[in-house]
């Protein structure tokens, strides 16, 4: 007690301006102000602030679990990004993977029909190149789906480039008329010869 009581005198007689606050034994907070006047004199002020340091209090706990919640927020994203990353790599493998393997049964498909065209009467070879065009489709969608999955694992060119268009399939009618016609079904394509800009 002493020690606080010299502590003030000294203050009173350098003319410091001194503040601080503490608890009773009976819970209450005392704010203590002191501070010299201009005519001479020391005066000090007693506040009784129990109310703001219990608001002050909770708002200092509040502030601590608020934060300790988005420290816990930013560990769970943390790791959802890390299974996120590892999900995509393991995609990107995979379609790398599947793509090369369904890509050889085409391969395959492909010198099976050029025998073919070789060996097979005129009306045949319609039909042999018809089968050939489908199965170079379905290599390019699958060569597409390579393509994506390089690109999800960061490969390959992305700059923007000027191509000439291109004629994208052959005219539906032709790629299977005896699918529309067995079901009653007739189709008219029409391409559009214009020039692109």
């Amino acid at each position: 007690m002493e020690f606080h009581v010299e502590k003030r005198l000294g203050h009173m007689r350098r003319g410091m301006i001194h503040s601080f606050e503490r608890q009773r034994t009976d819970g209450r907070v005392i704010k203590t102000i002191g501070g010299p006047m201009p005519g001479g004199g020391y005066v000090t002020s007693f506040i009784d602030v129990t109310e703001e340091a219990r608001i002050r209090d909770e708002l200092e706990r509040t502030l601590a679990q608020l934060e300790s919640r988005v420290a816990e927020r930013t560990r769970e994203l943390s790791e959802a990004n890390r299974r996120l990353a590892l999900a995509a790599q393991d995609k990107t493998r995979f379609l790398a993977a599947a793509s090369h393997d369904l890509l050889q049964p085409l391969h395959a498909a492909r010198l099976f029909t050029a025998a073919l065209a070789r060996e097979a009467a005129p009306p045949a070879q319609t039909l042999v190149e018809r089968v050939d065009k489908s199965i170079i489709a379905a290599e390019a969608l699958l060569r597409a789906l390579l393509d994506i999955s390089r690109l999800d694992a960061g490969g390959g060119d992305t700059s923007a480039r000027r191509y000439r268009p291109v004629r994208l399939s052959d005219r539906p009618d032709r790629q299977c008329p005896a699918h529309g016609r067995g079901k009653g079904i007739a189709s008219d394509c029409r391409a559009d010869r214009r020039k692109a800009a």
